[in-house]
């Protein structure tokens, strides 16, 4: 980051929150604080810092008096920057700061609307450890062309609750090959509206572990040409009722070999008005061994073209486990076609 594209309010943000009405107001503060090892005003990127903010800067207000030890370490315009922050305090990178210096502290103290001033090429010099202290406020605002620059390595480093913050935005501009190293607790707090930008070979790349903590309102809102990378290894772990949860009208883009991998509970949970939507090649591949959770209200659904691109195991298989109360619930025509 470069302290050239912060104002002076923004440097005011990186003191104690009175320091902001001495700078703003006063153009140039009295140059009451001073550096203890050389007795010069004490200065952050040019500006001199109120006695207000001394102690926080790590100054002194006595020319030539000695800093009291302590386990903080002052942000200077240059060289290493401590670890621990003074309580109040909120760290701005001084000028031609190299990123990747920043430890976990100075990350956990800046302000989230600092992370929007980190380009892709920063992004890239950070350390896979500096990203597990982001906070998901701080994520939100980095710029969507910025996590296009990371690693695998540095996405997996992420915490889980980091991905609270992120964006459809950003989810878009997010590498497909990340998405094989996504965790389970990662994926799992991804907000659904997030997920309206997720794309076909991003989904594709998901991890069949990984792809069963999807949530009803996060398949909802995956699009019908991103549905369509769902693997035949991906949707035996879909929870039924995320299955449940897909629009009829996006159902359709389901590969018939991916269909054909249906357990008995998602079959089970899928809606009439599912079943209704399926294409011929889809009621084809549906497996016999599921004929036995399927529902009166599922089969009534079912148009006879329907029930004739079944397969005759399938129909066969059907009526057999049809009770008489159940086939009482059919059309007459409808078992007809069955029995055919």
């Amino acid at each position: 980051m470069n302290i050239r594209r912060l104002s002076r309010l923004a440097l005011a943000a990186a003191l104690a929150a009175p320091t902001a009405g001495v700078l703003v107001t006063s153009g140039i503060a009295h140059a009451t604080c001073y550096d203890a090892g050389t007795s010069n005003p004490k200065t952050i990127a040019g500006f001199p810092v109120p006695d207000s903010a001394c102690a926080a800067a790590g100054g002194v207000t006595t020319p030539g008096a000695t800093l009291a030890p302590s386990n903080t370490s002052s942000p200077g315009a240059g060289g290493s920057i401590g670890s621990n922050i003074p309580g109040g305090f909120t760290f701005t990178p001084p000028a031609n700061f190299d990123p990747s210096k920043l430890t976990v502290d100075q990350i956990k103290s800046m302000v989230p609307a600092q992370f929007a001033n980190i380009d892709i090429k920063e992004i890239k010099t950070m350390a896979p450890a500096q990203f597990a202290s982001i906070s998901p406020e701080q994520l939100a605002q980095m710029a969507p062309s910025a996590l296009a620059g990371m690693s695998t390595t540095q996405f997996q480093k992420l915490a889980a609750d980091a991905f609270e913050g992120m964006t459809s935005g950003q989810l878009a501009k997010l590498p497909a090959k990340l998405f094989a190293s996504m965790k389970m607790d990662q994926l799992d707090q991804l907000a659904a509206d997030a997920f309206a930008a997720l794309k076909l070979d991003q989904l594709k790349n998901i991890k069949p572990s990984a792809f069963a903590t999807l949530s009803p309102e996060q398949i909802d809102q995956i699009s019908k040409k991103a549905l369509a990378g769902i693997s035949a290894l991906q949707l035996p772990k879909l929870d039924p009722a995320a299955l449940a949860a897909i629009d009829p009208a996006k159902i359709t883009a389901l590969a018939p070999t991916v269909l054909s991998k249906l357990k008995d509970a998602q079959a089970d949970a899928m809606t009439p008005e599912q079943f209704a939507a399926l294409t011929a090649k889809q009621l084809a591949a549906l497996k016999p061994a599921i004929a036995d959770v399927l529902s009166p209200d599922q089969i009534d659904a079912l148009s006879k073209a329907d029930i004739k691109a079944l397969t005759a195991a399938m129909r066969k298989e059907i009526l057999k486990n049809l009770t008489a109360e159940e086939k009482a619930l059919i059309p007459a025509d409808l078992l007809v076609a069955l029995g055919k």
